[in-house]
């Protein structure tokens, strides 16, 4: 039940884990640099992470603004057919209150 519920957000996490450990492991592979003291390297590896991550993470803000959108549609329309069949009750109850 909590997974039905929830797939999404798991999916989008584990998405996101695996972008940043791929990120982060590839950029470890391609320096081939250990633990480094120099704020350059880090101040690199940061722009590295930011420009990978950063976007995955945009392209998951976009996934989610179109899930919002959806679920909203479907909100909408069963409000609709809700405010319909209270209008047609309304209008059963004023025959009924002018017939007595």
């Amino acid at each position: 039940m909590w997974l039905q519920k929830n797939w999404l957000s798991l999916l989008s996490i584990t998405f996101l884990l695996i972008v940043t450990y791929l990120a982060a492991t590839s950029y470890t592979n391609a320096v081939n640099d250990a633990f480094s003291n120099n704020a350059n390297n880090w101040g690199a590896f940061g722009s590295y992470i930011s420009g990978t991550v950063g976007v995955s993470i945009a392209f998951l803000a976009v996934v989610w603004l179109i899930y919002s959108v959806y679920i909203q549609k479907i909100e909408l329309s069963r409000l609709k057919s809700e405010l319909e069949k209270s209008g047609k009750e309304q209008e059963e109850q004023t025959k009924i209150s002018a017939l007595t």
